[in-house]
């Protein structure tokens, strides 16, 4: 069996059904947890919030902001005028990157 060091996923749970959406969570959680890096795109933010360390928010290919979930997703709803239920502080604008931190693409 392989044992890959990382993995690049577009959109893993679109058009799942909750059973399959959580198995894939579930899978994707254990490889993380065994130090897998994971790369992945997705517009679900409970989704991002439950998978990845770090976040970034881009449009046409560019990068807008980078982030924690707990630093970008209650400053998104906020500039969306949706609700902040996620808790953490607002995201500054502009680039941050740690190092060692898994990325992921919301």
């Amino acid at each position: 069996m392989m044992a890959p060091d990382a993995i690049i996923l577009d959109e893993p749970t679109t058009g799942l059904d909750p059973q399959g959406r959580n198995l894939v969570w579930e899978k994707l959680a254990a490889l993380k947890a065994s130090g897998v890096t994971i790369l992945m795109s997705t517009h679900y933010m409970d989704e991002a919030a439950a998978l990845c360390d770090r976040l970034a928010i881009m449009h046409l290919g560019r990068i807008l902001d980078e982030g924690t979930p707990d630093e970008l997703i209650p400053a998104s709803r906020q500039r969306r005028g949706g609700p902040t239920s996620h808790g953490g502080g607002g995201a500054s604008r502009g680039s941050r990157r740690a190092g060692g931190s898994r990325p992921c693409l919301a």
